[in-house]
């Protein structure tokens, strides 16, 4: 898949993830802060508006899901971020297990997609 290929897409069902796509940066050592401190934290990240744009494009045409690893916990502050943003999407699923590595005939990095 590439970046011309996606925006040409109709009808289609389209998984995004947040931290490290849809964001520059991610929360780092995110396992020894309290709660607070990541909320915080994930309030300003940095918003990646290539990928953001790219979302917002695909969108009009297909279905898009944004996919996270953030738990229950981070949603209020989560959805606060892709508003703020401007990220258009129709469905939000957190809970994502975390992996090391992520193998899939379906997958393509966001550099792939620039």
């Amino acid at each position: 898949m590439n970046r011309d290929k996606l925006l040409k897409m109709r009808g289609g069902i389209i998984a995004f993830d947040l931290d490290s796509t849809l964001t520059i940066d991610e929360v780092e050592d995110f396992y020894n802060k309290t709660p607070n401190q990541v909320i915080e934290e994930m309030r300003h990240l940095i918003p990646n508006m290539d990928m953001i744009n790219l979302l917002n494009e695909v969108a009009k045409h297909n279905t898009v899901y944004i996919y996270t690893a953030r738990n229950d916990c981070f949603q209020e502050v989560t959805n606060w971020w892709l508003k703020e943003h401007g990220v258009n999407c129709n469905y939000f699923l957190h809970n994502k297990e975390f992996y090391t590595c992520f193998i899939d005939d379906k997958a393509c990095r966001p550099e792939e997609l620039r």
